[in-house]
C-alpha cells in the first residue's frame, strides 16, 4: 500500500513540477512534421524533459527503461499522455519490441537511453524504422540557460523563464538493404545540429 501510495506521488508530482517549470519557458519549434502519419521521433537523453513536454498529450508512445530509474521517468511520462512500454537494450529488449512493431501510434525515443554512452545512437530503433518503414525524425534542442545533471546524460533542466528551442529535421528513411551504421552516425550528426 506504501509503496503504491510513492509510485502515484512521484508520478503526478513529477508532471506537475515538468508542467509549471516549462510553461515559463519560452518555447519554439522549427520544421515540426504536421502530418498525422506515423514517425518514430528522437532526440537525446540530455533533453528528455524538454522533449517529453513538447510532445505531451499527443498520444505517442514512449520506450522507457525496465529498471527501477525507468519507473521514475514512466509514471510521469503517462500522466503527460503518453504510452509507455517498457524495456532497453540490456533488459526486456525482445517484449518491448514486439510491443513497438505492433503499436498503431507515433513513437518518442531517447536514442542514447538508458545507460549510455551519451551522443550514441544505438542501432535498435533503426533496425525498428526499417522494419516498419517508418521515418525517423530527429530533433536536437536549444536552451538559453540550463542546470547539467552530473548523470550519464548529462540531463539538462532548463532553468525557469529561459528559452528553449526544438528543431525536427528532414524524415530520414532508411531501406531494406542499407547501412545501419551510415545511418546511425547520420541521425547522430542530425541531433547533433542546432
Amino acid at each position: 500500500m506504501k509503496n503504491k501510495l510513492l509510485i502515484f506521488l512521484e508520478k503526478h508530482l513529477g508532471a506537475w513540477l515538468l508542467r509549471i517549470l516549462l510553461s515559463t519557458c519560452k518555447k519554439t519549434q522549427y520544421n515540426l512534421p504536421t502530418d498525422n502519419k506515423m514517425k518514430i521521433f528522437v532526440s537525446w537523453h540530455c533533453n528528455l524533459l524538454a522533449f517529453t513536454y513538447m510532445h505531451r498529450n499527443e498520444d505517442k508512445v514512449a520506450l522507457v527503461s525496465a529498471s527501477k530509474d525507468g519507473q521514475l521517468i514512466a509514471g510521469p511520462l503517462e500522466v503527460l499522455g503518453f504510452h509507455t512500454i517498457r524495456g532497453s537494450s540490456s533488459r526486456n529488449s525482445v517484449l518491448a519490441l514486439r510491443s513497438l512493431l505492433k503499436t498503431d501510434k507515433s513513437m518518442a525515443i531517447t536514442v542514447d537511453g538508458p545507460k549510455g554512452p551519451p551522443f550514441k545512437c544505438k542501432p535498435g530503433i533503426l533496425y525498428l524504422a526499417q522494419k516498419r518503414k517508418l521515418p525517423i525524425i530527429c530533433c536536437s534542442a536549444w536552451f538559453s540557460s540550463t542546470w547539467q545533471i552530473p548523470s550519464w546524460d548529462k540531463l539538462r533542466i532548463p532553468k525557469p523563464f529561459s528559452r528553449i528551442s526544438l528543431k525536427y529535421h528532414p524524415a530520414i528513411l532508411i531501406g531494406k538493404d542499407e547501412d545501419i551504421e551510415k545511418k546511425s552516425k547520420l541521425v547522430e550528426d542530425k541531433l547533433n545540429q542546432i
